[in-house]
């Protein structure tokens, strides 16, 4: 719909449909949507403030099409992770199943949002990840793969000088 009126007052009652059980739904039903209606769901599952709708905006902040929306839902995230002083639980099952998918983009985006998160405990489900190519089951299942499979390097790093000659003059 492009009537610009009608548009906001359905953006406005979206805001009516407060029962978790129902967010995955409109999640689905407005997925092709415009941004203006998808980003208006991820103020609407911020401002519920509940850890229900923290998976929401996790699912949004990972498998949104578009790049706006995924960062607007990652700002929402972070914000309310830091003022919890943790990550929701849901949220982070969101993470570990995305990083499992086979689409490249899902992975990247969920990688990006454990990033975001300074999600920590997600370090060994990226190594699944890297060495699956983003399906955990095909590593677990020991396909062979070419190249680098993963590393992490944790050290500290020491600048020194070596054969120096010095010069000196009057």
């Amino acid at each position: 719909i492009t009537n610009i009126e009608i548009r906001q007052a359905g953006i406005a009652r979206v805001r009516q449909f407060t029962d978790p059980a129902v967010y995955s739904s409109l999640i689905e039903i407005f997925k092709l949507e415009g941004t203006d209606v998808r980003t208006a769901l991820v103020e609407h599952f911020a401002d519920r403030q509940t850890e229900q709708g923290d998976a929401a905006l996790a699912w949004m902040a990972v498998h949104d099409r578009d790049a706006s929306v995924r960062a607007s839902a990652t700002d929402r995230l972070v914000t309310r992770a830091n003022r919890l002083g943790s990550v929701p639980n849901a949220v982070k099952l969101v993470i570990q199943g995305s990083l499992k998918k086979d689409n490249e983009q899902v992975v990247a985006a969920a990688g990006q949002l454990a990033q975001g998160l300074n999600l920590f405990e997600a370090i060994p489900w990226l190594i699944v990840a890297q060495v699956s190519g983003g399906g955990a089951s095909d590593a677990l299942a020991g396909v062979d793969r070419q190249g680098d499979l993963a590393w992490i390097v944790i050290g500290t790093q020491t600048a020194f000088v070596s054969d120096l000659t010095p010069v000196v003059s009057d």
